[in-house]
């Protein structure tokens, strides 16, 4: 029998956790079969959160809805809240929580602390029975079952394997939320790919923007609400992520500087080793972090064969359990494979081109950009696939068509994008391609006529221009129009050989001439 504590004894708690857990079932009672599976209500050690854990359980045992009214009205009848008002202690526990999503995180915090206590106890009453003639055999003895009984609670320092009965299951809260609409998913892995030079980076950088201010991302997908985001990103330098943020954020019309949210570091730290996953899981946890860009993933994961899938499982599945216990999505921004599929180097990106393995077993969300044609480097454009899908059953495609400038021009590198359907701008491509063939051709048979007409100032006939110029037949009124109409040629008699009478034809503008 474990002696109880004495009034002024200081033992292991977790008084937070046992407020936040308390909260959770107070908000979200369905959460109440989540935090039993991991701590009774006898372990908490504060006596109003026990009295009140103890009450909701029976008042969901005897089929009694959890509101605020009803509980405050059976706390009032328990001797622990005698001379406390239990409408203001359930005000206070109520409003110390926003969400219940949490809930499980501080059931095994609250579970931790019990166990702690429990030997902590025990300790001092070997201690005690040591000083009080009991012989070592007899101390060993009840030490011995002690340890036992603990081992068989806490599993040998292992977690007991949760599960829940079918109808358990069902009940449990699986509604899958966004974080970015139609991209990125709330607590789950993602990753963001592409080949090399195909702004996985910079298309990022405007995810978290938007995901930090609510504004919608790419101007398409919308945020419900912002949210604290961060990206560590070692691969760009400083001078560039800097370029990036400011240009993106003029272009969604925020100031960089009212952005307090969003979290960014240069310093990647390795994600294969406990010291490294310990270093993110705490940047995550300190800034309250809802969703992490990891850029880029190769760095992350340095010297590890990513051509194993159980290798990569061992370092991916870690990262997994910091998603589950901050309620952080952690996006891997990752390489394409530099080989195409088919040798079409401009083909829409699938999650077969991700390079490695791993990475398309352990994400549940994708964004995938691949370019459609090289870029203009001139006017510093792109003509990129941008494509979502995840296993929450979503999906989207898209071209995308981003002009970024070039730093030599006035004011820097820009950010202006257009998002078109595939179908409607291929249609739109081709008749532009159609109709600049058509404007190149137009051009060369004007010139064609021009270069006839300097050699006669006094003008030909029509007859003659067409013949010398080389313009086909079938072609010669759309060009003998455009030009008339562009100030090209005008209209003029032209006396033929012997003959007297005049001719209608055309010669240069004065202008033109020139």
């Amino acid at each position: 029998m474990i002696a109880q504590a004495t009034q002024h004894e200081i033992l292991p708690r977790a008084l937070d956790a046992e407020q936040q857990a308390v909260g959770s079932v107070l908000i979200e009672p369905d959460r109440a079969a989540e935090v039993l599976r991991y701590v009774r209500p006898g372990e908490f050690f504060h006596p109003l959160h026990r009295a009140a854990m103890f009450t909701i359980v029976n008042m969901q045992r005897d089929g009694l809805p959890v509101d605020i009214v009803i509980v405050s009205q059976q706390l009032a009848k328990r001797p622990e809240f005698k001379g406390e008002s239990a409408t203001a202690y359930l005000g206070e526990t109520g409003r110390s929580v926003v969400s219940g999503a949490n809930a499980v995180y501080h059931a095994k915090l609250v579970a931790e602390a019990n166990r702690k206590r429990q030997i902590h106890l025990k300790a001092r009453d070997i201690a005690a029975a040591a000083l009080n003639g009991e012989s070592a055999s007899e101390l060993f003895t009840d030490l011995s079952a002690f340890v036992d009984d603990f081992r068989r609670v806490v599993g040998n320092g292992t977690e007991e394997l949760p599960s829940h009965t079918l109808a358990e299951f069902i009940r449990l809260d699986h509604r899958q939320n966004f974080l970015i609409d139609g991209v990125v998913t709330e607590a789950q892995p993602g990753v963001w790919s592409a080949k090399s030079k195909s702004l996985k980076t910079t298309t990022a950088v405007a995810a978290s923007i938007a995901l930090a201010t609510g504004r919608p991302f790419l101007g398409q997908y919308e945020v419900p609400e912002p949210q604290p985001c961060g990206i560590i990103s070692a691969e760009s330098g400083g001078a560039t992520l800097s370029e990036s943020y400011e240009r993106i954020c003029a272009d969604m019309g925020v100031w960089p500087s009212a952005i307090d949210n969003l979290h960014i570091s240069t310093e990647m730290p390795l994600l294969t080793t406990p010291e490294g996953r310990d270093q993110l899981e705490r940047w995550i946890e300190k800034y309250g972090l809802r969703a992490v860009w990891i850029d880029p993933t190769y760095q992350a994961f340095a010297g590890v064969d990513d051509t194993q899938l159980m290798q990569m499982a061992l370092h991916l599945l870690p990262l997994s359990k910091i998603v589950d216990r901050q309620r952080c999505s952690i996006i891997a921004v990752h390489h394409n494979k530099k080989t195409p599929r088919a040798g079409d180097y401009y083909a829409e990106p699938t999650m077969d081109d991700i390079q490695g393995s791993g990475f398309q077993q352990w994400a549940r969300f994708f964004v995938m950009l691949g370019r459609r044609r090289e870029w203009e480097p001139t006017t510093g454009q792109h003509w990129l696939w941008f494509r979502t899908e995840g296993s929450a059953g979503f999906g989207s495609r898209y071209h995308l068509n981003l002009t970024e400038g070039r730093r030599s021009d006035p004011g820097g590198r820009i950010w202006q994008l257009q998002l078109c359907d595939p179908q409607e701008n291929v249609e739109l491509e081709q008749a532009e391609a159609t109709a600049t063939k058509e404007s190149n051709k137009l051009s060369n048979e004007r010139a064609a006529v021009c270069a006839v007409l300097v050699q006669y100032p006094d003008g030909l006939s029509w007859t003659k221009a067409l013949r010398l110029s080389g313009v086909s037949e079938r072609r010669w009124k759309v060009v003998r129009e455009t030009m008339l109409d562009e100030g090209d040629v005008e209209e003029c008699q032209v006396v033929l050989g012997n003959r007297k009478t005049p001719v209608d034809g055309i010669k240069l503008t004065s202008t033109e001439a020139t």
